[in-house]
């Protein structure tokens, strides 16, 4: 995984929201592709965050 600086991305992030977004995840050999429900965008603790909540089958998934 690379980290990378999510300000600088912001606006990139920003744009790409507004059309829709997939989220992929991989648990050993299963992929599961996912919409974004909600998202926040902010700091807490000090320390920036992006979150994202899909919803799959009545259930809420942190990603």
């Amino acid at each position: 995984m690379q980290k990378i600086n999510v300000i600088e991305y912001l606006p990139k992030i920003m744009t790409e929201l507004e059309k829709g977004v997939l989220i992929n995840t991989k648990n050993g050999d299963k992929l599961n592709t996912m919409t974004i429900a909600w998202g926040q965008i902010g700091i807490e603790w000090n320390k920036f965050v992006l979150k994202f909540i899909s919803l799959k089958k009545k259930q809420m998934i942190w990603v």
